[in-house]
């Protein structure tokens, strides 16, 4: 179960926060000119393969929410199906271990689901809601970072396309 905890909180913390102490700016001089033009809400959709999507809701260059779903093999996590961990057994711990972990975290919400061999995590993060403490205590903020105001949508793709991301509007 451990081994299974390890897993899943390294698989937020490396697919979902890639590149985050390059993806978060500090600019408070703004150009009111330029935020009338920045405004206009937009969606963006990187995939990493099939294993991992994430799809961003930004205003302008503001990053307001977050969602990834991710696909891990039961292999992938020291799991098999057995006696003892059949699907039902896997699917309420997996379950009980991300409710451990984020049920008190406002602004984030996990959810695992089994299917076949495959186990499908979908995070979701308010960016608007999150309290930047918890998230740093999660590990899913850089504790230096936690002061700043926004989660740039431009520098959030450049680091999620280095890391081997195709991302389109």
């Amino acid at each position: 179960m451990r081994k299974l905890l390890m897993v899943l909180s390294g698989l937020l913390v490396l697919s979902g926060c890639s590149g985050v102490d390059t993806i978060f700016k500090n600019d408070v001089s703004k150009d009111p000119v330029q935020d009338k033009k920045t405004t206009k809400k937009v969606v963006i959709q990187c995939d990493h393969g099939e294993d991992i999507k994430t799809t961003f809701e930004a205003s302008g260059d503001n990053i307001l929410q977050m969602k990834q779903i991710s696909h891990l093999t039961l292999s992938d996590m020291g799991l098999e199906i057995s006696d003892e961990m059949n699907k039902d057994t896997i699917q309420q711990k997996i379950n009980e271990s991300l409710q451990e972990k984020y049920q008190y975290v406002d602004g984030v919400s996990v959810k695992g689901t089994l299917t076949d061999d495959k186990v499908e995590i979908e995070t979701d993060i308010n960016f608007r809601k999150a309290n930047k403490d918890d998230l740093v205590s999660l590990g899913l903020l850089d504790k230096a970072e936690k002061e700043n105001k926004e989660v740039s949508l431009k520098k959030t793709i450049k680091a999620y396309q280095a890391n081997g991301y195709a991302c389109q509007e």
